[in-house]
């Protein structure tokens, strides 16, 4: 099942101005999917980098602009996907915007929006875009704005929330065993690799006794 996102009407009109786009969010929430959305809609040849992919990370981390320029090439987009692995993301998107400028249009994903946006604060100030992709929302499930369907999906939005993913399951066996390895993901992957917190089952703890407090104050 494909959901329009409203994100994807907030970048499509801001392409060529000059500005890497960065896309931040939680694991599994759909950066991947609204940037191919976006590809495709551009209309233009793009290249693509999966960062997941130790090979495409090596191309991009410490790399000088000609080498840069011969990867990119012809193409008019140039797609990098879970950014954030790339230890140089900050200087390579920095030397890919100043040299092509409105020619071509940069399209960054980044799964660990506090490490992305680190590597990028300072050395792309002006030259970028964030946006923040959360899960769907009540619009995205509901364009159509049907009160009945709406009151009759709160009860499981509310208990499994709406990860794209999780909203397409039919059961609730196979609901929770996605939200446990999106939990899993986001914190040992996350959390523990890009934040250098060390103590697991500490980390476990907090996140158990944040859930018994939601819309409370926590010291």
């Amino acid at each position: 099942m494909m959901f329009k996102r409203k994100l994807q009407e907030t970048l499509s009109g801001r392409f060529f101005k000059g500005k890497a786009f960065i896309i931040t969010g939680a694991r599994q929430t759909g950066k991947t999917t609204l940037s191919r959305e976006l590809l495709a809609s551009a209309g233009e040849e793009a290249v693509s980098f999966n960062c997941d992919n130790p090979t495409d990370r090596e191309h991009l981390e410490g790399r000088d602009l000609d080498f840069l320029k011969k990867l990119v090439g012809k193409a008019r987009v140039i797609f990098i996907d879970e950014g954030q692995k790339v230890r140089t993301i900050g200087q390579t998107l920095k030397l890919l915007v100043d040299h092509f400028g409105k020619a071509v249009q940069i399209l960054v994903t980044g799964s660990s929006s506090v490490n992305l946006l680190d590597e990028t604060e300072e050395t792309l100030a002006g030259r970028k875009f964030t946006a923040t992709l959360f899960p769907l929302s009540l619009e995205e499930l509901h364009p159509d704005k049907n009160p009945l369907a709406v009151a009759k999906s709160l009860p499981d939005l509310l208990i499994y929330g709406s990860y794209p993913e999780v909203v397409c399951e039919s059961s609730y066996r196979d609901k929770v065993e996605l939200l446990r390895e999106l939990a899993s993901s986001a914190l040992y992957k996350d959390v523990l690799e890009f934040q250098q917190v060390r103590n697991s089952s500490v980390l476990s703890g907090l996140l158990k006794a944040l859930a018994l407090q939601v819309g409370s104050e926590s010291s």
